[in-house]
């Protein structure tokens, strides 16, 4: 059993890199996220799907983020949206990020897939999107807490408040995030930052880091501690446009 330990995550989604309208904003967004996570020198860096706008993106965006998830020093999970769906045209069909980012995890498996972490002691589980319909649900038949680790839920859909079936793709309703049995959900596809934690379940949409409007202002990421004495803790944290920070101090 695994005494759960003090760790940090960096929660953001929907980066959109390659977005056609305003590729240099989306770019200007990811490497703003990559700093703070060193600002802040938090332990493991969650994108909750989207990391690129689409699937036709030109070699240099996947080169952009190749370097960017590197340069960012400490594992980085990231799981497919509806906009980098795991089908058989997949960017992540074109790049192996895993092997070029070795601090990176891919999230692939259709049906649910568990990522473990023991250096950190946190286990996350989520679902690769393959085709965003209805019939999709990113956070149904969560499985049950397998040890001690601090468990983390990873989804990109909509969420039903009312819990009725609207026919909307992907959905998420208050009932899979109350009884997921996750200590934090972090969730992509809503570009506003938003909590919809259910019957003490944690669980908040990070918002798009280019902002709701991807304008000029940058949005933001939300900041998760997990502490054994004090419990899970999240704050949002506004981004800055800052230079890319080295990766050793340069005193």
């Amino acid at each position: 059993m695994t005494e759960h330990r003090r760790v940090s995550l960096l929660h953001t989604s929907d980066v959109h890199l390659g977005w056609d309208s305003n590729p240099l904003l989306v770019k200007r967004a990811f490497t703003a996220v990559i700093n703070t996570a060193h600002k802040l020198d938090v332990d493991i860096v969650i994108v909750a799907g989207d990391l690129f706008d689409h699937s036709r993106i030109e070699n240099d965006v996947i080169t952009f983020a190749i370097a960017e998830m590197n340069r960012a020093g400490r594992q980085v999970i990231v799981l497919p949206g509806n906009h980098d769906v795991y089908d058989a045209t997949s960017v992540y069909h074109r790049v192996d990020v895993e092997a070029e980012c070795p601090n990176v995890k891919l999230i692939r498996g259709q049906a649910g897939e568990m990522v473990r972490l023991p250096d950190k002691g946190v286990t996350f589980w989520g679902k690769a999107m393959e085709e965003h319909h209805p019939g999709f649900h990113p956070l149904a038949d969560v499985p049950t807490r397998a040890n001690g680790d601090w468990f983390v839920g990873v989804a990109h859909g909509h969420f039903e408040p009312s819990g009725a079936v609207s026919g909307r793709s992907s959905p998420i309703y208050p009932a899979e995030i109350a009884s997921a049995g996750c200590d934090y959900v972090a969730l992509g596809h809503w570009h506003i930052p938003l909590d919809i934690s259910q019957q003490g379940v944690r669980c908040r949409y990070s918002g798009s880091p280019a902002g709701s409007g991807f304008s000029d202002t940058l949005g933001e990421v939300s900041i998760v501690e997990f502490d054994p004495v004090e419990g899970v803790t999240v704050r949002s944290q506004p981004l800055e446009d800052r230079p890319p920070q080295p990766m050793d101090d340069e005193d």
